[in-house]
């Protein structure tokens, strides 16, 4: 393969090639956000149960 000859980038490019990484890394982080909350609210709500605390 031949390199293409490559300009540099400018701070506007770069800055909006870190924005579009660091936004794809977010949405995994919601997703294991959501699985650990609904997790812990399982837990309480079980617990909860086990002591009788019914409403």
């Amino acid at each position: 393969m031949t390199e293409v000859n490559k300009k540099p980038m400018s701070e506007r490019e770069r800055q909006e090639l870190i924005k579009k990484f660091e936004s794809g890394n977010k949405k995994p982080n919601k997703k294991q956000n959501f699985d650990k909350l609904k997790e812990d609210y399982l837990k309480q709500t079980d617990r909860n149960y086990k002591d009788g605390d019914r409403n």
